[in-house]
């Protein structure tokens, strides 16, 4: 029987008890935003990972509507989907991506063309999930939590001043999205915050599922694309497997994503009871 998704034991307060948020955001303030981290690629260190601008072949971060397609970084994704004169960029998805300028027709999501609001929440949340969650939070996950236990909530900015995805005037921060995702994080029983331990998997599942049954549509949301997304495509076959087994018990909407999944011989079991 698979045993949960535990992670190892540390001396840090577990987060989960704090009342308010652990995570804040702030707009940019060119440089002066005295105490917060930057997310951004002009971030220290391993923060840098956190920018949508960060990019390595060994990211592998599926293309939203083409999840068999891999791409090396975030920001490539969402401007090689951006359609001009009829056609996208997938080159784009390789190597240092670059900003696309003027005006685009629309964002390729497999066959169809989504709108810029559509476009930011079916193909930029889960594809900066999945950055996250398999790539980016690993290397920072402890300076996180040692900030927050030592000086209280973690304000995070980037290079831009809207975080509020419907608002179209301007780039959408992801920093603004970051603080969203850590915030449910940190606040389910999912690693990498949570210091409880789960001998099975199950006892995990059904924690995450009452957890969810619990949430906000835009916090069930985000937690949908971090089990559909990020942690169905996974190259931890233990966390794919979680996926899996979260999606059937708790009847959770796979947008269409199982289409594009490929068990392995360890998901197979799991994979075919949710296709039953």
């Amino acid at each position: 029987m698979p045993k949960g998704l535990n992670i190892p034991e540390t001396d840090i307060v577990n987060m989960k008890n704090r009342a308010n948020p652990s995570f804040i955001w702030v707009p940019y303030n060119k440089g002066k935003t005295n105490g917060a981290v930057d997310v951004s690629s002009r971030g220290s260190g391993a923060y840098r990972k956190l920018s949508t601008f960060s990019h390595n072949k060994s990211y592998q971060i599926p293309v939203p509507g083409m999840e068999d397609i891999r791409a090396d970084s975030v920001e490539g994704i969402w401007q090689g989907l951006k359609i001009f004169n009829g056609v996208p960029d997938f080159l784009m998805l390789r190597g240092k991506p670059k900003k696309r300028k003027g005006k685009p027709q629309g964002h390729l999501f497999g066959e169809y063309v989504l709108d810029y609001v559509d476009a930011r929440k079916q193909i930029y949340v889960p594809a900066y999930a999945y950055h996250v969650i398999n790539n980016a939070l690993d290397p920072v996950k402890e300076d996180l939590e040692a900030r927050v236990s030592t000086s209280g909530p973690v304000a995070l900015f980037d290079v831009e001043s809207n975080s509020t995805i419907n608002d179209t005037s301007q780039p959408y921060s992801h920093a603004a999205l970051l603080v969203r995702l850590l915030n449910f994080l940190e606040k389910s029983p999912l690693p990498p915050f949570n210091k409880k331990h789960f001998t099975y998997l199950h006892e995990q599942v059904d924690a995450l599922l009452e957890h969810r049954s619990q949430l906000n549509s835009d916090e069930l949301e985000l937690c949908d694309d971090v089990i559909t997304f990020a942690y169905l495509f996974s190259p931890d076959e233990l966390t794919a497997t979680f996926a899996l087994r979260a999606m059937k018990d708790g009847n959770i909407d796979d947008k269409g994503r199982l289409k594009k999944y490929t068990p392995t011989a360890k998901t197979r079991e799991p994979y075919l009871a949710l296709r039953r």
